[in-house]
């Protein structure tokens, strides 16, 4: 099961508020601010996984959010909240717009949203450091015209090597996009997937140093595209028929199992059908049915009884944040219809061995979950009067042997005792990390495993502590690409 994490209504129900989600459960948090998003009529793909509400620049209960033409900011944990952004230039249909995702510019942590301004065939972004001031990207040209009305949406973001990546999608008769925006080069790009894939299921995955997109093209064929070199080249098509559907409203998912580290599609064929989950294997793409394995009742179509419709979507949920050092929990929502206002239904993953199991119904499918590509920038989890790390900048200039951390520390009561340790990931998955070895703290002493900074205090960011990580001495070769997690743990 997932980790409590924070949500924000954005699409339906008057005007916005956060919510706190428990599996499937949603709670309403502190009080309601903005205004919603506009150009959300049929904007189904909008929503449901996009970072919309993040934790940053501050204590626990410090955080942004981005609904309508605005950034948010509270440091109340939503009893109160401050516009701290209008976007400039914004189009009128201010759905276009990602999350909220934090990237690594020159060692320092960097919220950044990037979104459609009114010149269409164009991307801009906004960026801050603290939350509080934010500075403006240019437009940077796409040499595309991005659809834009109700009937599109932008889905299946990631954020994979500093760069953010989404669909551009539209239920009508233009075409479709993958779109890249990189913050620290200034750089944006479009791929168009004209006519031959409009209309479709989609989604966006990282897999072993990849991006891959799902799609379902108009010969009704499933494929699993290679997108990183910026143009679509077929790695392996899914099904030797073509009895796929490519009905707009569905949405596609795909994940990498933290088990086996190969890559799990789920993607819906007809009425009669419904989904089907395939295991494509690292290395060698070989196909394997899962379905009949995995699938619940309910994801199955007429035939079965399941009487899972078209208009239905799931949406992958990795929770890297929650229990840092073990395989990150992988939970699926699951929407029967696109309509906002309707509830959601709740899986847990059990590998390719096991049918999923149900956790619980409730939610909207009108709340942005914040669950696409969780991994400890941003954090999305929460739950209140709880211990915080909050990473201020990292070096490795200067540094031998590793980088060096600099971090803050937050607590209920501002005197807690406390430890940190580090988790590292070097693996292209997102699910393995490693106890790193520290050296050098500011402040207290390294622990006899090495995996500690002992003898700190969780004084509320009165403190500015740092520490080395170590990775030379864990046998982490030199600009291996990788993430770093922190976590504290009361003494």
């Amino acid at each position: 099961m997932s980790s409590p994490f924070l949500a924000l209504n954005c699409r339906d129900g008057g005007t916005p508020q956060a919510r706190r989600y428990v599996n499937a459960t949603a709670s309403a948090v502190g009080v309601s601010f903005g205004a919603l998003d506009t150009g959300t009529a049929h904007a189904n793909h909008q929503g449901v996984q996009s970072r919309r509400l993040i934790q940053f620049g501050g204590d626990d209960n410090t955080w942004i959010g981005t609904t309508g033409n605005q950034i948010y900011r509270t440091t109340d944990a939503g009893a109160s909240w401050a516009s701290v952004k209008t976007y400039t230039s914004m189009h009128a249909d201010t759905c276009h717009k990602t999350g909220i995702y934090v990237v690594d510019i020159s060692g320092v942590p960097t919220a950044v949203v990037v979104y459609l301004p009114t010149t269409v065939t164009t991307l801009r972004a906004t960026y801050s450091t603290d939350g509080i001031t934010w500075v403006d990207v240019d437009p940077i040209a796409l040499g595309v015209s991005l659809p834009t009305g109700t009937a599109t949406g932008w889905s299946s973001e990631l954020l994979f090597n500093n760069t953010i990546y989404f669909l551009a999608v539209t239920g009508g008769n233009a075409n479709d996009f993958v779109c890249r925006f990189n913050l620290g080069a200034a750089s944006a790009s479009a791929i168009s997937l004209n006519a031959f894939y409009e209309n479709a299921g989609s989604a966006l995955v990282a897999w072993n140093g990849s991006i891959y997109m799902v799609r379902t093209d108009n010969a009704l064929v499933t494929r699993l595209y290679d997108v990183t070199a910026g143009a679509l080249s077929i790695a392996v098509q899914l099904d030797t028929s073509t009895v796929s559907q490519n009905v707009f409203p569905t949405k596609y998912t795909a994940f990498v199992d933290p088990t086996t580290g190969d890559l799990a599609v789920w993607y819906y064929r007809t009425t009669a059908l419904g989904w089907k989950c395939v295991q494509i294997a690292s290395g060698s793409f070989t196909i394997i049915d899962q379905t009949a394995t995995v699938r619940p009742l309910a994801l199955s179509g007429t035939t079965a009884g399941g009487n899972s419709p078209v208009t239905s979507g799931l949406f992958a949920s990795v929770d890297e944040e929650g229990s840092p050092g073990v395989a990150a929990p992988v939970t699926l929502y699951y929407r029967a219809h696109q309509t906002p206002g309707l509830s959601l239904t709740h899986y847990q993953w059990n590998g390719f061995g096991a049918v999923m199991t149900l956790i619980g119904t409730g939610g909207n499918t009108a709340h942005a979950l914040g669950i696409a590509n969780r991994g400890g920038l941003g954090p999305l989890t929460w739950t209140a009067s709880t211990l915080r790390v909050r990473p201020i900048s990292w070096t490795g200039q200067g540094v031998s042997g590793g980088v060096r951390f600099s971090f803050k520390l937050y607590g209920p009561l501002g005197n807690e005792a406390v430890k940190v340790r580090a988790y590292r990931r070097t693996s292209p998955q997102p699910h393995t990390q490693f106890p790193s070895t520290l050296s050098g703290p500011s402040v207290g002493t390294i622990s006899l495993d090495g995996f500690f900074n002992e003898g700190l205090v969780a004084d509320n960011g009165v403190t500015t502590y740092t520490v080395v990580i170590a990775l030379e001495a864990d046998g982490v070769p030199n600009a291996t690409p990788g993430a770093i997690v922190l976590d504290v743990v009361a003494v």
